[in-house]
């Protein structure tokens, strides 16, 4: 067994002994090869263009539901705010806001007394030296913008990153904050979007719920004109309140499902700006399961609403309510 080992090792050093010859022997090309590597190494480092990176954070707060909505189960609360991010962050990576980016970026480079702050969204292919920069257009900005940008959330908390690289520094910090200004217009746009939505259907829900009180008023008054005055009873009063609440919960939903018909016609005309054929493939298919479940709320209450008016006359059952 001793000479067994004995002999490994002599291979061993055999072998290294070998490798020490072979570059003894051959000393000028070995010299050659890494002289030759480390001149192109420094050369590249010497003339490559430096690369600036820029980013921006922006805390990304999820609303506490619609106007007259209240907040989910705590359970879900956890997941429903990352999928709630990630949503926001898909739309920070959507052509809407790359295109609006590109188009900003334009603008800044007319507005501009220095055009040397800018690279990327120059034209190199067609650039001659002396002459004037040819600039891309804002279609094919918006395209290098999908991979010059990385748009990513910071783990376990609130906080999305956006960063840019470029050549110009100025270029890149200027890439970061336009991204995070049209993000906020947008989010700023739908949720006006959505006050509007809400504030019309209230107003036609005023004049209707109006309309109401003043049949019920006159109804009221024909009956206590024929037969007094009466006094409701608690039973009486706890159907009430519970077809208010009713009501309320099915105007909700209403208000919801009418929000998510103008945020889905607008995805639709900027999915058909993009490609008319995939928006016509997707239009059957968009949101079909959200709008599903709102239009199963819308039934389960309807339902609720049919089961209190049918309990006037007995004392009302929450165990017949629908879930």
């Amino acid at each position: 067994m001793e000479n067994t080992n004995e002999n490994i090792r002599n291979d061993d050093t055999n072998s290294l002994k070998d490798y020490i010859n072979l570059v003894k022997n051959n000393l000028l090309p070995f010299g050659l090869i890494v002289g030759i590597t480390l001149l192109v190494a420094i050369i590249y480092a010497v003339s490559a263009r430096n690369i600036y990176k820029s980013t921006t954070s922006l805390k990304i707060s999820k609303p506490q539901g619609s106007v007259l909505a209240s907040s989910i189960m705590p359970d879900f609360q956890s997941f429903a705010d990352d999928r709630f991010i990630s949503t926001e962050i898909e739309i920070m990576k959507s052509y809407s806001i790359r295109d609006n980016v590109a188009k900003a970026l334009l603008k800044a480079y007319s507005d501009s007394n220095k055009p040397n702050d800018f690279y990327l969204i120059l034209d190199h292919r067609k650039f001659i030296k002396g002459s004037k920069p040819k600039l891309l257009s804002p279609n094919q900005i918006a395209k290098l913008l999908t991979n010059e940008v990385k748009i990513e959330q910071k783990r376990g908390i609130d906080i999305v990153d956006i960063s840019a690289d470029s050549p110009s520094p100025y270029e890149a910090a200027l890439i970061v904050n336009l991204y995070a200004t049209e993000y906020r217009k947008f989010n700023l746009q739908e949720n006006r979007n959505q006050l509007t939505t809400v504030r019309e259907f209230l107003s036609i829900q005023v004049k209707d719920k109006q309309k109401e009180l003043e049949n019920a008023e006159d109804k009221l008054s024909s009956f206590q004109a024929k037969n007094g005055i009466i006094a409701l009873d608690a039973q009486s009063q706890s159907l009430i309140t519970q077809l208010a609440n009713f009501e309320a919960q099915r105007d909700d939903v209403k208000i919801d499902l009418a929000s998510t018909d103008n945020t889905l016609i607008q995805l639709k005309d900027e999915l058909s700006q993009q490609n008319p054929k995939v928006a016509a493939y997707l239009e059957s298919l968009a949101s079909q399961s959200y709008f599903q479940a709102l239009q199963d709320g819308i039934a389960k209450l309807e339902v609720n609403k049919d089961i209190a008016l049918s309990n006037k006359s007995q004392q009302f059952d929450n165990s017949t309510v629908a879930k």
